[in-house]
């Protein structure tokens, strides 16, 4: 080290110069490299994601229900979470799973379905947390449930679908959903209770059990009055089965 600094002051006023020239170079170099770093990081979790995503709704199309025609064991029940007509001639039960991803690409084609079929189709979800491969799955629909106490089931419902790969490899995801909660302009702490109660515990796993009895292995599982259909690949095909069902129920 006094070696280092004899030879330092031995240097010219130019030599010095360039040193420090030299110096601040290597610094511009190094935190360049380190913005290169992070924006590689970035776009590497940015393609993960929509490759998780796509891989997700693949499985679920090459995957889907292979007990086809299995009926559905559980009807209608006024704890279910419902969109549409309450008297349409059509049902369109869901068992879905918060924290797959397959799930979380079916619901932009849901969303369309309700829409454009309001009137004639009554939507019905029901919560198939797949635990062992989707550890906070169970937690989410607890969260789902504690929101809807306070009549914003479909609210967490969306947000948690949103923002599936922002909570999903949590350890604990209770304050992210607090949060959402607030987001929501739900009272926190009455969330909080709901969410610990046996009231959301039983709902979920109620669902879950239904699934179990109705012969479901995977999520998503749709069945239309009372039997399971093969997952659509595209809002065309959903919009067809349908149509078909509306005509067969005429």
């Amino acid at each position: 080290m006094e070696e280092q600094q004899d030879q330092q002051q031995n240097l010219t006023k130019r030599e010095r110069k360039e040193l420090r020239r030299q110096e601040k170079t290597e610094a511009k170099d190094q935190v360049q490299r380190s913005k290169t770093m992070k924006r590689w990081i970035t776009w590497l979790s940015v393609i993960v994601g929509i490759a998780i995503v796509v891989g997700g709704f693949v499985w679920a199309v090459v995957n889907s229900n292979p007990a086809e025609n299995t009926p559905l064991a559980d009807t209608v029940v006024d704890t279910d979470w419902t969109k549409g007509n309450q008297d349409a001639s059509v049902v369109l039960v869901e068992y879905s799973d918060l924290q797959c991803p397959a799930c979380a690409s079916y619901e932009p084609m849901i969303k369309q379905v309700i829409e454009n079929f309001s009137e004639d189709v009554l939507f019905v979800y029901r919560h198939f947390p797949l635990k062992s491969i989707h550890p906070n799955a169970e937690e989410a629909g607890w969260a789902a449930e504690a929101a809807g106490q306070q009549d914003a089931f479909w609210e967490m419902h969306d947000i948690l679908f949103n923002r599936q790969t922002a909570w999903s490899a949590l350890s604990n995801p209770k304050d992210t959903f607090i949060d959402y909660a607030k987001e929501l302009g739900l009272n926190a702490e009455q969330f909080d209770t709901d969410y610990e109660s046996d009231t959301a515990r039983d709902k979920v796993n109620s669902d879950y059990q239904s699934g179990v009895r109705s012969s479901v292995q995977g999520t998503p599982t749709f069945f239309i009055n009372g039997e399971t259909i093969s997952n659509p690949r595209t809002y065309d095909e959903f919009a067809n089965i349908i149509t078909n069902a509306l005509g067969s129920a005429e």
